[in-house]
Order: C-alpha cells, then sequence, then structure tokens
C-alpha cells in the first residue's frame, strides 16, 4: 500500500484478533457463570453426526448472478442481522421467520435492482427500510426500521469514503484473513458488539463473524474460497445457538433464567445473563469443534454455528421461546 501524498509505501495496517480474544474471555466467563454453565455431560458423536445431517437453509447465494453481487449481498445483509428482540412485531412472509423475512425481502431488492449501492445507503431513511422490508411506519416494528437505518448509513459513508464505495475492497483489505476481516467490519461503531462480565471485555462481534464465514462462500463455483482458515473464527454468538444448546442439554441454565426464558420476557443487553448465555454457547461450539477434531472428522466452531443454527429452523425449537434482546448485536 502506498500513501497518495507522498509515494511512500505506507505502513501496513494492523488488527487485533477479536476471535482469539473471544476464545478466552467465553472459557473465562463459562467458568465462572452464575446462570448459564456448559453441560459438564460428555457429548455424544452422534449428536455431531446428527447436525452434518441437516438439509442446507438456502441464503439465496446461489440465485446471485457472480461474486462480487455475493460479495455486497453478504456485506449488506449483515450489517442489519440483529434485532431479534424486535422480530415478533414484524409483519412476515407466509412460513418464514423474522430473520428469514427480511432476508427474502433483500434478496428479492438484490435480484430486481442489484446490491445498494453505498452513497445509497448512506443517505436512506427508516421509511425507506419500511418499504423495502414490507413494515408498518409505526410502533416496534418501525424501531427497528430506524435502527436498519442507522447501521446501512453507516456501512455505506464507511464503504464510500474509507474503500471508494467498492464492497469488494473492503473486503480486499483484509487480504485473505478471516480475523482481519472481523476486526475491518468493527472498524464501523454499530458492527462492535462487545460485552463485559465484570471487568472482562468479551468481545463477540457476532456479525462480524458471521459475514466473515458468509464471504467466505461468495466465491464462483470451482473457485477458492476468499478465507480458507476458518478455524480462527469462533462461534456467531445470537440467541438462537444458546437455546438450542439449551434444549439439546448443552447448557445448563439456573431456575430464574429458566423462569424468565419460558415466560419469553426479553434480557437486558449487556446483563450478566445474556452475556453468559452467549458466552456459554461459544464455549460449547468449542468443546464440539474439539470432539470433531478428536473423531477425525473436523468441523470448525463457526461451521457448528451455522448447523445450530440450521437445526433451530425445526418446529420444537420454535415451539419455546427463545432468548430475546433488543440491540445491534444480533
Amino acid at each position: 500500500m502506498t500513501d497518495q501524498t507522498t509515494g511512500v509505501a505506507a505502513a501496513p495496517r494492523t488488527y487485533p484478533d477479536h476471535p482469539a480474544a473471544l476464545r478466552v474471555a467465553a472459557a473465562t466467563v463459562a467458568a465462572r457463570a452464575a446462570h448459564v454453565r456448559p453441560s459438564s455431560r460428555p457429548v455424544d458423536a452422534g449428536y455431531l453426526d446428527e447436525l452434518r445431517r441437516r438439509p442446507p437453509v438456502e441464503s439465496g447465494l446461489s440465485r446471485l448472478p457472480d461474486e462480487r453481487t455475493r460479495i455486497g449481498f453478504v456485506i449488506v445483509r449483515d450489517a442489519i442481522n440483529f434485532g431479534s428482540g424486535l422480530h415478533p412485531h414484524l409483519v412476515k412472509l407466509p412460513g418464514l421467520s423474522g430473520a428469514r423475512t427480511i432476508g427474502q425481502h433483500l434478496l428479492d431488492r438484490v435480484l430486481r435492482q442489484g446490491v445498494p449501492d453505498p452513497a445509497y445507503l448512506a443517505g436512506l431513511d427508516a421509511h425507506a427500510c419500511a418499504e423495502l422490508f414490507g413494515q408498518p411506519t409505526r410502533g416496534p416494528a418501525f424501531t427497528l426500521m430506524t435502527m436498519f437505518a442507522t447501521a446501512w448509513n453507516e456501512l455505506g459513508a464507511y464503504t464510500r469514503d474509507r474503500f471508494g464505495g467498492e464492497y469488494p475492497a473492503l473486503v480486499e483489505e483484509a487480504a485473505g484473513s478471516p480475523t482481519r476481516m472481523v476486526a475491518v467490519l468493527a472498524g464501523m461503531p454499530h458492527w462492535r458488539d462487545v460485552s463485559h462480565h465484570g471487568d472482562l471485555a468479551v468481545p463477540f462481534h457476532k456479525r462480524a463473524q458471521l459475514a466473515t464465514y458468509g464471504l467466505s462462500l461468495c466465491h464462483d463455483p470451482g473457485g477458492t474460497r476468499r478465507f480458507a482458515d476458518l478455524g480462527r473464527l469462533t462461534a456467531f454468538a445470537d440467541n438462537l445457538i444458546p437455546h438450542v444448546l439449551i434444549e439439546d442439554g448443552l447448557l445448563e441454565v439456573s431456575a430464574e433464567l429458566a423462569d424468565a426464558l419460558r415466560a419469553g420476557r426479553p434480557l437486558e443487553h449487556g446483563s450478566a445473563p445474556e452475556v453468559e448465555l452467549r458466552a456459554g454457547a461459544v464455549e460449547v461450539c468449542e468443546r464440539l469443534a474439539r470432539r470433531a477434531a478428536a473423531d477425525g472428522d473436523p468441523l470448525h466452531p463457526v461451521e457448528l454455528a451455522s448447523l445450530l443454527w440450521k437445526r433451530g429452523q425445526q418446529p420444537r425449537y420454535k415451539a419455546t421461546p427463545r432468548p430475546r434482546s433488543v440491540s445491534f448485536a444480533y
């Protein structure tokens, strides 16, 4: 990289390794948590086999014409891949959850008109989001549309001002490193997903890790994954993955928290129970990954998270309330 004003080679940017820090923090939280603990029972190898057999959930990437479009779609989609605490209030497409409703509306827009340009995203408002996603312009659903507009304004300005308005240029900044990609995305305040457990920082960066995993799947048929070393990533800590792990007996929660979850009471973002749920899910996925490696059929934690998310689409997981919290994190 060259400084355009002096012609002198600029010092390479350095980026923190957020996933490595999260591994340590999640293990620490899991060991001292008051509300959520990983189960002490060993993981049955059959459980991993069940996860591997889950049929894919269509993400829409296969319907997009080229790698450039897929890259833009993943970044724009994951910039607003949050707000699960408000999803019960969304107007949903038939048979789809809140997250999949939002994803389908965005995919339809991209298929009709292409990926929204960064300059357009930098200037849109909540009413434009409501129109795109088929939502009302009042009430909790519109609150989420306002949050979406804020996140897209930020992404648009960041990509326009730092990367010449090119989503692929934002990805090229990572130079093939998944941990650098997470850090590049975390350069935007609304992507910085860091909670605290006491005095311990827990850098979840859920959307940045999920987007990095999605970007690894954007290559053209026969091409090479952009981010080969996916083992550097952790599980992306949302609300559905802890829910699945609780229902499957791999995460244990206190009686008080179990009552709150069964009653559908929202959790305060950043509260000890909410942080412990997310950290516990990360730690369980680390343990599952170690078991898979020991069995000779490795699965990376981020791949396990994807499989658990797909498992969570089954009716039996939808039959009980999942943890909910209103935030930009997930």
